[in-house]
């Protein structure tokens, strides 16, 4: 029986992979280089990992960069780019029938909790959701399974009673570990990703119903 909706947010409720991925892109073509997606893949849905963008322009141009002021700029145009985004397609509604319906909601996110929720008040969804589990929560970020199991603690529910909605291999890869059925839906920077098995992918919520959520808990079971 479905009794949670376990939401990652960043690429899934809204679309600030598409703009962090932009950014960075920009900033390697004003060095004349690109930042191509395989590389950029190994961080899409962790907590950032090892991969440092600077560091691998300064290898790539053979000179050192001003790297504070580079991550100034670049920090910028990307809140810009998000601050004016609306939830990616799909989401409202299934937020507005899981409230309707008496399902629980909660954040699993691999950010912190000052980006989610300063998100989440801008777009009005901030009080949908009863529990909101970040990296900073943890200490640790997706593919660690920590902020799934903090979500599913918090909101008292099993993980067999628990769907999660995500849009990277590495947040499908937690929420796996975790016990917790999976749906992704890819975004423009994961799209052409490999996602592991234990997903189901749908390419928008637009289509998704909670009777199809609630099934992926019975196969899971």
């Amino acid at each position: 029986m479905l009794k949670a909706i376990i939401f990652d947010f960043d690429g899934t409720i809204l679309d600030t992979e598409d703009a962090e991925y932009r950014t960075w892109q920009e900033v390697y073509a004003q060095y004349g280089k690109e930042l191509d997606l395989a590389t950029w893949a190994t961080v899409v849905g962790t907590a950032g990992g090892s991969f440092d963008p600077v560091a691998h322009l300064e290898q790539l141009t053979g000179r050192r960069l001003p790297g504070a002021d580079i991550r100034r700029r670049r920090r910028s145009r990307d809140l810009a780019l998000t601050g004016a985004m609306d939830a990616r397609p799909g989401v409202r509604r299934v937020v507005a029938q899981a409230q309707q319906q008496g399902i629980a909601l909660a954040i699993a996110s691999s950010s912190r909790h000052e980006w989610v929720e300063r998100h989440l008040r801008r777009l009005g969804m901030l009080e949908a959701f009863s529990a909101i589990c970040c990296s900073d929560d943890t200490g640790s970020g997706k593919p660690d399974p920590a902020v799934y199991l903090l979500a599913l603690q918090r909101l008292q529910v099993e993980a067999g009673e628990a769907v999660a909605i995500e849009d990277s291999p590495n947040g499908a890869l937690a929420a796996g570990s975790a016990g917790v059925a999976c749906v992704v839906v890819p975004n423009a920077v994961t799209s052409t990703f490999v996602f592991p098995p234990v997903a189901r992918r749908v390419e928008s919520l637009e289509g998704m119903t909670l009777p199809m959520l609630a099934e992926l808990t019975v196969r899971t079971a």
